[in-house]
């Protein structure tokens, strides 16, 4: 698998998962509704609701792009064309921008509650 398929199938996973924990784990513990709302868009859970599902959503086909494109690019691989040098091949899947994204992500979240 390119190093790209990986790092985009690696972080879509992880990000729908870190959605899902958030939407089902933290955010029913954590934002205290009322138990009868006349509407529902009145509501304190209903913006982080739509917004949690939208980047599930979103980041699992994130995922699911990059290992169709994968299997496509196997398959085009295997039809007759002639193996070149991948001059990615070497590269680590994740690199020092990614890693100041997730601190930057960490950071925000350890902010939030203040």
């Amino acid at each position: 698998m390119k190093t790209d398929h990986k790092r985009d199938v690696v972080l879509g996973l992880a990000v729908c998962a870190m959605a899902l924990i958030i939407l089902f784990g933290i955010l029913p513990w954590a934002v205290k509704a009322p138990k009868v709302i006349p509407n529902l868009a009145l509501s304190p859970t209903f913006w982080p609701r739509i917004i949690l599902v939208s980047v599930a959503g979103l980041s699992a086909l994130l995922a699911i792009r990059a290992y169709v494109d994968h299997l496509r690019a196997r398959q085009a691989g295997e039809g007759g064309a002639s193996d070149q040098a991948d001059p990615l091949a070497d590269t680590p899947p994740f690199d020092l921008s990614d890693l100041r994204v997730i601190v930057a992500a960490l950071l925000m979240v350890g902010f939030a509650p203040c």
